[in-house]
């Protein structure tokens, strides 16, 4: 084998690597591309879950807490009748 030709396959083999080393990093890209789209949708679907529950549990606690004041209210009431009650026996 000649210098020539010597010097003909090294070239090759580094144009040959050096195009294998591309597509290999573009497929990596690819790749980390299409993971990153799917956990940034799998945080979106999380994040609108999360903000929903809040929702939900505000919702919820202003529900309990207008019952906690009817209930407080209406044994009040119930103490103010039970009183007059007792005064009218006496």
């Amino acid at each position: 084998m000649s210098e020539k030709d010597l010097a003909q396959l090294i070239e090759d083999m580094s144009n040959s690597l050096h195009t294998e080393l591309h597509q290999v990093v573009d497929e990596l890209r690819t790749e980390w591309r299409e993971s990153a789209d799917r956990i940034e949708n799998a945080v979106g679907r999380n994040s609108k879950m999360v903000t929903a529950g809040t929702l939900a549990v505000g919702a919820l606690n202003r529900s309990i807490a207008r019952h906690d004041r009817a209930i407080k209210d209406l044994q009040a009431r119930m103490r103010t009748l039970e009183r007059q009650r007792r005064r009218k026996k006496e």
